[in-house]
């Protein structure tokens, strides 16, 4: 549980958790907030009125509900600029979204989730609504279980399903399976009936992962005819371009 009291560094982390999480998951009254961070309501409502005043924060069209705000865009817009692997990415990602109606993110590892760094998406009605800034678990990724298995083949340690997850368990070997088969990592999500195929894409100084998800496929339970195949060539051109270019993922 995250402390209400105590020093500014606490603060910071609980007022950050509130922005990861309207990222996450779309806008929210202070209460859900609140629920959901595991904050008292009256502190959560200080926290808001900060972060609003920032920018940070700012309401939703809906009455009641906040969502992130402009700074918060700018600082993820800020970060890119200062990782020159999203100059190098774009072009080649907006070029798979468009070709198979996708979402197309670049992600990294964040402690267990996967964050989306840059989200290309094609002009289609139905493309689904990925952004960058949004994080989740890795084990609900195609780009997490490309981050989780890059991670093991180097022998660092795993946020993998407990026994009690025996779903995810299960997800997670198929995804593995098909990587063994295709060079792909595979993911479906029912909920949302999107299918996320991820391939880990190595740099000179990082590995990241780039997914691609497509509406409508999850029940067809196989992508959509020539989407692994674009996605490993996408990968390859952007480590090709980034290598002539000595493009790393910082400037370091």
């Amino acid at each position: 549980m995250k402390s209400d009291e105590g020093s500014n560094t606490v603060a910071l982390q609980n007022g950050l958790a509130l922005v990861r999480l309207l990222s996450d998951e779309g806008p929210m009254t202070v209460d859900e907030m609140a629920q959901r961070t595991e904050l008292r309501p009256d502190t959560a409502a200080k926290l808001i009125k900060t972060l609003e005043l920032h920018g940070y924060i700012e309401p939703a069209r809906f009455a009641g509900r906040y969502q992130p705000g402009r700074v918060a865009g700018a600082l993820s817009e800020a970060f890119l600029r200062g990782a020159p692997i999203g100059e190098v990415a774009r072009p080649v990602m907006q070029a798979l979204a468009e070709r198979h109606d996708a979402a197309v993110s670049l992600m990294v590892p964040d402690a267990d989730h996967a964050l989306s760094l840059l989200v290309c998406r094609s002009v289609a009605r139905n493309t689904p609504t990925e952004h960058a800034g949004s994080t989740a678990p890795m084990v609900h990724t195609a780009a997490g279980h490309a981050l989780l298995f890059t991670a093991r083949a180097h022998g660092e340690e795993l946020a993998l399903p407990s026994e009690k997850e025996a779903k995810l368990t299960r997800n997670l070997e198929d995804s593995f399976a098909f990587f063994r088969a295709s060079g792909c990592f595979k993911v479906m999500d029912e909920e949302r009936n999107v299918l996320m195929l991820g391939a880990p894409l190595h740099l000179s100084n990082a590995v990241l992962a780039l997914e691609a998800v497509v509406p409508h496929a999850a029940r067809q339970d196989q992508p959509p005819i020539g989407l692994v195949g674009d996605l490993l060539t996408a990968i390859e051109l952007i480590q090709q371009k980034s290598a002539a270019a000595g493009v790393r993922y910082l400037d370091d």
